[in-house]
């Protein structure tokens, strides 16, 4: 019995002794650190006041640039969407320069933290390659403005009025009451074409007239249908005229002047007119034909010198 209990107590011994050691290395190991912080501390005191002094004052100054940005495009009459996001960037982009320098005056190494910065915007622009192109195409768009919100436009096959524009995509309503949603950078790439540049717009006419009729004729007639409708802003001063001649017919052109806002109205209105006004003066619009000569193989056999 008794050497069972002095086996215990040794063993119980020899764990004391592994807990006290663990506990003194766990003290030693805070005391040194604590005195490690402590002398950095001591040693770069004056350093890590300048660097919250940094931050502070780095902070207030963008906060200043992004006002001064902001009312500056304000007064240049930029959209509102790109003054405030260039706002945000040029804000956040300032802070992290701060942010750096603060770093830098504490004495720890920035090389790294910079890389690491540019290594994840490059994998970020690369994942959204896409997306950061449509962005940057909005921004265009909205800064330059070669289209606003309520213009009628054509771009890439699809026509109507602009009801939108955002920084990823550009919204169209057209006639048929459809919203074609575009990219931007679509947008900006393809041709655009933009019909309320102009407080006017020319409806081009082409009218093809058969080559039997007179063209005199037809023009005069187009002429007197312009001076008759009101719509039309130059009805005395347009030039009309033979454009081409086609394979069929003889090619008149015409570019009635309305204003934007009876456009198609005015359209639907002249087209009708025309249609009708050709029709009661005899005059035709052809269509495309081809004139076939059918030989029968006795009449080419009577024909033939060789017989």
């Amino acid at each position: 019995m008794e050497s069972k209990a002095e086996t215990v107590a040794q063993v119980a011994s020899e764990h004391t002794e592994k807990v006290k050691e663990g506990v003194v290395e766990q003290v030693a190991w805070w005391q040194a650190g604590m005195e490690y912080v402590w002398n950095y501390l001591s040693a770069h005191l004056m350093d890590f006041i300048a660097a919250l002094v940094i931050l502070l004052v780095g902070i207030w100054i963008a906060r200043r640039i992004e006002g001064l940005a902001r009312r500056i495009m304000d007064r240049a009459n930029v959209e509102p969407t790109v003054s405030g996001f260039l706002g945000q960037l040029i804000y956040f982009l300032m802070l992290i320069v701060v942010i750096i320098a603060a770093l830098s005056k504490m004495g720890v190494p920035t090389t790294s933290f910079a890389a690491a910065i540019g290594g994840l915007g490059l994998g970020v622009g690369l994942a959204l390659k896409d997306n950061v192109s449509n962005l940057a195409s909005g921004l265009l768009i909205l800064a330059f403005k070669p289209f606003r919100v309520g213009d009628y436009i054509a771009v890439g096959g699809n026509d109507g009025t602009v009801t939108a524009i955002t920084m990823m995509h550009t919204n169209i309503k057209t006639m048929g009451y459809q919203n074609v949603i575009v990219p931007n950078q679509v947008m900006a790439s393809s041709v655009v074409k933009n019909y309320s540049t102009h407080p006017t717009r020319c409806m081009e006419l082409y009218l093809d007239v058969d080559y039997e009729h007179d063209p005199q004729v037809t023009i005069d007639l187009l002429r007197r249908i312009y001076e008759a409708d009101e719509a039309v802003l130059n009805a005395r001063t347009m030039d009309i005229g033979i454009r081409e001649f086609g394979e069929n017919s003889v090619r008149i052109y015409s570019n009635p002047e309305m204003r934007r806002e009876q456009y198609w109205s005015a359209y639907y209105r002249l087209m009708q007119t025309i249609k009708r006004e050709l029709e009661a003066a005899g005059i035709s619009i052809p269509y495309p034909q081809r004139v076939l000569h059918v030989v029968h193989p006795r009449d080419a056999q009577a024909e033939s010198p060789h017989k």
